[in-house]
């Protein structure tokens, strides 16, 4: 009942209030259900980055164990097939190693846009997101191919966003540096 009111619209319901918070609590969401600055600190992350540092940390260097070994697949890869299944996971990495560089400070510039950031804001974090589904529409267009970065480069940094925001549950790099779904 509470899913079919958030459906319409309805956001001033307890019930819908109560079933955010229970999706929250058996982990189906990780966004935090609470309004005012910083939520993530609530749950040992910074802003409103629900993912703590140390965590990001981990998922940063499997995805940059993951791309040396794509790239090192894509080198040694005999069939054509291989060698591109490889450049997508290196491109798909690779824009998740961007994303979390740039969320952790070690670069200034975000990964898309290649905007100085200042102050890290859900707005910047999710401007870069929609700049991300932008690269992986237009990338699918022979006449932008070259301009643009691949399209998987655009979805490892929309799925990296997902996931600090708390959009999703699964991170974008498992521990063994494989994609969400390798």
């Amino acid at each position: 009942m509470a899913d079919q009111r958030r459906l319409r619209g309805d956001r001033e319901n307890r019930a819908d209030a109560a079933a955010t918070v229970l999706r929250w609590l058996i982990g189906d969401d990780d966004r935090i259900p609470v309004r005012g600055n910083a939520p993530g600190e609530l749950v040992g992350g910074f802003g409103d980055v629900v993912r703590a540092q140390e965590q990001i940390g981990r998922v940063l260097a499997a995805a940059v164990e993951g791309k040396r070994q794509a790239e090192a697949d894509g080198r040694n890869a005999a069939a054509a097939d291989e060698r591109q299944f490889a450049r997508q996971d290196a491109a798909y990495l690779e824009g998740v190693v961007a994303t979390l560089v740039w969320i952790l400070g070690g670069q200034a510039e975000t990964p898309v846009t290649h905007v100085l950031s200042r102050e890290l804001t859900t707005k910047d974090l999710k401007v870069e997101r929609v700049h991300a589904e932008d690269v992986i529409e237009q990338a699918r267009r022979p006449w932008m191919a070259d301009q643009l970065p691949p399209s998987w480069y655009g979805e490892g940094v929309k799925f990296s966003i997902n996931w600090l925001l708390g959009d999703s549950t699964t991170p974008p790099v498992g521990p063994g540096g494989l994609g969400p779904c390798g």
